[in-house]
């Protein structure tokens, strides 16, 4: 495959973010929002679950539980992301508009690993280039990468440090959700216990985390990613879940 010249890929984040500098907002980190969140990503048998709760606050004020927390990349990957709302838009955006140069510098379709590689780039020159400034924003990317034939999952951390994992939480549920997940987690999970395991970290999120919502009162967003692509997991299969989760606590 022609190989996209690393320098080019800097030169064009770099620029956005240094043209983009005055627009990071400096106000008062209580109006600032963020999205406290749980997300999480694990692999199972047949591929990769993500899911993420939907709540935005602004200090410690709820401003939506309706905030899709998960970026779709068709056909193989999916970003979930926890931190400050507007920088991780700002991120997304330069990951969109590179990934596409790239592709059509190529001629063909990035795989997940190289896309794993431009997001901690972009993420290394925004904290780079934004002048006295930290973002801690976390991302996961995850999916099927078909150059390896495998369901990988990637931690990107704040300063742009990448860490393949089994699964992963980030934001402030995620050492809840981490530790439901450890506690049952196993390679060969199926579909069924794959998601049952997410509402279950879900929900134990939501219940220790004030800045997380509760999949018992708020929809959450998850996926399964496969050979075959990705697809929603339906409400109605989570509303299942949740109920064989309370027949086993009574």
């Amino acid at each position: 495959m022609k190989q996209y010249p690393a320098e080019q890929i800097k030169a064009s984040i770099r620029n956005d973010a240094i043209a983009n500098r005055r627009a990071i907002p400096k106000d008062d980190l209580s109006k600032i929002l963020k999205s406290g969140t749980t997300a999480f990503a694990m692999n199972y048998k047949n591929g990769v679950l993500v899911a993420a709760d939907t709540r935005v606050v602004a200090g410690y004020k709820i401003v939506s539980h309706d905030c899709n927390k998960i970026q779709l990349i068709p056909p193989f990957s999916v970003i979930t992301f926890a931190g400050t709302l507007s920088i991780i838009q700002f991120t997304i955006e330069l990951f969109a508009k590179n990934l596409k140069m790239m592709e059509l510098a190529v001629h063909s379709d990035i795989f997940l690993t190289s896309q794993a590689s431009l997001l901690k780039t972009i993420i290394r020159e925004i904290n780079f280039n934004f002048e006295n400034e930290f973002f801690f924003n976390d991302f996961i990317i995850s999916g099927y990468d078909i150059g390896q034939n495998a369901m990988l999952i990637f931690h990107i951390d704040p300063l742009g440090g990448e860490y393949k994992k089994d699964f992963y939480a980030i934001g402030s549920g995620g050492d809840d959700a981490l530790r439901t997940i450890e506690d049952s987690w196993h390679k060969k999970l199926t579909t069924s216990e794959a998601i049952i395991l997410a509402v279950k970290a879900l929900k134990k999120s939501g219940s220790k985390d004030v800045f997380s919502d509760s999949p018992e009162l708020y929809k959450p967003n998850m996926y399964l990613i496969t050979k075959n692509g990705i697809g929603a997991v339906n409400y109605k299969d989570i509303k299942k879940s949740l109920e064989k989760l309370g027949r086993k606590n009574e």
